[in-house]
């Protein structure tokens, strides 16, 4: 049994709630996951500031590898080039071959906008990282954005532009 640790929209800096990031951590540390993942929206505004006490601050609280994704939070202003700088690339790809475990992180945001879009190059990633593996892997797609609207929450803003190629390439690749 594979189990995954997701969470996102810690939003350091902004509404951030350090008492609640806090005990989030103390959970972090206790659960025993094969992958720990974070899927967006570390900081607020995407600012040099938030980036710093992110990084140096909270982040090493966190006794647990992470997988990282950017949020459309952490792209605001000049986030999309501060996450870089901070965190290296705004993907990743992680392979288990003894475990047969793919685990994809794509960015898809759009930087100062809440949309968010794959774009043909990520819809491309996704076809070349899975297209060619059998259905004994376990192949796991991760972005920030949904790809379909969810009820009362508002504009369909924070879903994919794109989600239906998504969902072509999710399903053709059987992720």
């Amino acid at each position: 049994l594979m189990k995954f640790l997701i969470f996102s929209d810690v939003h350091i800096g902004g509404k951030f709630n350090e008492e609640m990031f806090k005990k989030g951590v103390e959970y972090i540390n206790k659960i025993d996951a094969d992958y720990y993942i974070f899927s967006g929206d570390l900081t607020d505004q995407g600012t040099v500031a938030e980036y710093e006490i992110a990084k140096n601050k909270y982040l090493p609280m966190i006794k647990k590898p992470l997988l990282m994704i950017p949020g459309n939070h952490d792209v605001k202003n000049v986030g999309d080039i501060l996450w870089e700088e901070y965190f290296g690339q705004r993907y990743f790809v992680h392979t288990d071959e003894k475990a047969k475990v793919k685990i994809l992180g794509l960015d898809s945001n759009e930087p100062d906008r809440n949309t968010g879009r794959m774009g043909p190059k990520a819809i491309a990633r996704i076809y070349q990282e899975f297209g060619g593996l059998g259905d004994d892997w376990l192949k796991t797609l991760v972005f920030h954005h949904q790809t379909l609207p969810i009820k009362y929450t508002g504009r369909e803003r924070s879903a994919l532009i794109d989600a239906g190629d998504t969902i072509k390439a999710i399903m053709d690749c059987n992720i």
